[in-house]
């Protein structure tokens, strides 16, 4: 998501606050919420109903995932393939 013309917000969950029999309760909401920093409103209907729903508009910095010990990644890779010892160099059976 480093590319600039990517909304930041694209994948960033829509809460529900309430819901409303009319779209003017439901609009009396979302403008008195409208007036918060650093939050999204908007009004949506449903099939009977609508519901206000909310979200935060904060970008937050996600955070860098620290690697284990080097060591216990090294010993994993190295680790020696099993060999049938029933076999000689040519594949063939040696009992």
């Amino acid at each position: 998501m480093n590319n600039n013309s990517v909304n930041p917000f694209f994948e960033k969950p829509w809460n529900s606050d309430s819901f409303y029999n009319t779209y003017e309760e439901a609009d009396e909401r979302r403008n008195s919420l409208k007036d918060e920093e650093d939050l999204q409103v908007k009004v949506k209907r449903l099939s009977q109903r609508f519901v206000v729903k909310t979200r935060s508009i904060k970008i937050v910095e996600e955070k860098s995932k620290k690697k284990g010990n080097n060591a216990n990644q090294r010993s994993k890779n190295t680790a020696k393939p099993k060999v049938d010892q029933r076999r000689d160099r040519k594949g063939r059976k040696s009992f």
